[in-house]
């Protein structure tokens, strides 16, 4: 948990991005997320003023979408107020002239006030759960493709999120006897609904009427 607090210099209402919501959204939360000093993580050097972080946990800290995520980014990046590198499985964002926009001399008074009652922690500590959101996020991309319904790929993703990896990987192993039996999308349920529903806990019977006939979804 980062503790503290940062001064917005009045100026940043005149910033060229301002009225533009989710590139202001995006680079407020990095200038709050962008370390005060040097750190490490998992034997890594973060420079200060960096921040290593994905797109998927920008998303989620956000609120923003993956998408309005990506495009603000790349506002941010060809306007020059950010920087960009790629890890491999993360992305290093770096604020050069954070200066412009915060004043430091008030973040050192803030730090200053701290000390003694808690240990200041580094920015990137939640960072730890870079690899599981990126390993859930390539599980939603294989439950999205397999079921092919797609209808509320935001909300699907939000509810996906929540969800275990032990738990992801049995929806995927159900979905493709459900797509089998549904195989035209009007009767196939949203996936959202589907996930809120937790369909993948339905049983998939044999019809009693004969031996040979279709196996069926519980719905």
């Amino acid at each position: 948990m980062n503790h503290g607090f940062i001064a917005l210099r009045r100026e940043i209402i005149e910033w060229e991005w301002y009225a533009d919501i989710p590139t202001k959204v995006l680079f407020i939360h990095l200038l709050l997320k962008v370390n005060h000093k040097e750190g490490k993580w998992k034997g890594k050097i973060i420079p200060k003023n960096y921040h290593l972080t994905s797109l998927s946990k920008l998303s989620s800290e956000t609120g923003l979408s993956i998408k309005q995520i990506r495009t603000a980014l790349d506002k941010l990046v060809k306007s020059g107020y950010v920087g960009k590198e790629k890890a491999r499985l993360n992305t290093y964002i770096s604020i050069p002239n954070i200066d412009k926009f915060i004043d430091e001399g008030t973040q050192r008074a803030s730090k200053g006030q701290a000390k003694g009652t808690q240990r200041a922690t580094n920015n990137n500590d939640n960072n730890d759960n870079n690899d599981n959101n990126d390993k859930k996020n390539n599980l939603f991309e294989t439950f999205w493709n397999l079921y092919a319904k797609k209808v509320d790929r935001k909300k699907s993703l939000d509810k996906w999120m929540k969800l275990d990896i032990e738990t992801m990987e049995k929806i995927i192993s159900i979905v493709p006897k459900y797509v089998e039996i549904h195989s035209e999308l009007k009767y196939r349920k949203n996936p959202v609904t589907f996930l809120n529903n937790e369909s993948w806990n339905d049983e998939i019977t044999e019809n009693n009427e004969t031996s040979n006939s279709p196996m069926k979804f519980a719905l």
